[in-house]
């Protein structure tokens, strides 16, 4: 993970868990991971480790309506791309696949291809469906996303979740905890965003998709 003012930590998360990624004020992020067997350096090193294979976007607008959005980059085939991409419901279900959008209140949300934007309260959200690449075993796509503060003054002081507080750093984190990878051999990863969660990841655990408490 690549912290908002520099750094960057390690998070290996559970198998098949969801964890809240990020929670602000009328906003939220959650995300699945999954693990997953798969080499790298040309098939030299055997990792199991984990991906994101699903996030969910969660948001009370201004105007009373709530605003939920599944992206399952399980759901793509293998160009990349699926009618139902997104699946969420707003006043009423919709469903976005390639070149589709939707606009609910102040939310919006559109797909290109393998990848959707949406623009809820202070933030810019991105998810990109990808391939896990050299895989052996276990997940076979991943999710790769980024979140931006649209107001950075008031994400540092209201925002929260495994991602989010780190909204509120001044700088690189120091202690960010990170796996090391040997160039030939097995291993394991076991980094859990320590140095930049407050408690420990199992804190951060959510029932579902759309569940906000933690």
């Amino acid at each position: 993970l690549r912290l908002p003012y520099g750094g960057k930590t390690d998070f290996r998360g559970e198998d098949k868990k969801w964890f809240s990624f990020l929670s602000a004020p009328n906003v939220s992020v959650n995300v699945f991971t999954e693990e997953a067997r798969f080499t790298l350096n040309r098939g030299k090193l055997e990792v199991d480790g984990s991906f994101i294979t699903k996030a969910a976007v969660v948001a009370r607008l201004a105007d009373g309506k709530a605003f939920h959005a599944l992206f399952n980059a399980t759901a793509v085939n293998e160009n990349l791309w699926s009618w139902r991409l997104v699946e969420g419901a707003c006043e009423k279900k919709f469903s976005l696949g390639p070149h589709m959008s939707k606009t609910c209140g102040s939310a919006r949300a559109s797909v290109d291809l393998s990848s959707a934007n949406f623009s809820v309260g202070d933030f810019v959200i991105s998810f990109k469906a990808n391939r896990v690449f050299n895989r052996l075993a276990g997940a076979t796509k991943r999710v790769d996303l980024s979140v931006r503060a649209v107001d950075a003054a008031s994400a540092a002081v209201n925002t929260h979740g495994i991602l989010g507080q780190a909204f509120g750093f001044k700088g690189p984190v120091a202690r960010a905890e990170e796996d090391v990878y040997p160039s030939a051999g097995k291993m394991t990863t076991k980094a859990q965003a320590g140095g930049v969660i407050a408690g420990k990841h199992l804190d951060y655990l959510v029932s579902s998709a759309f569940d906000t408490s933690f």
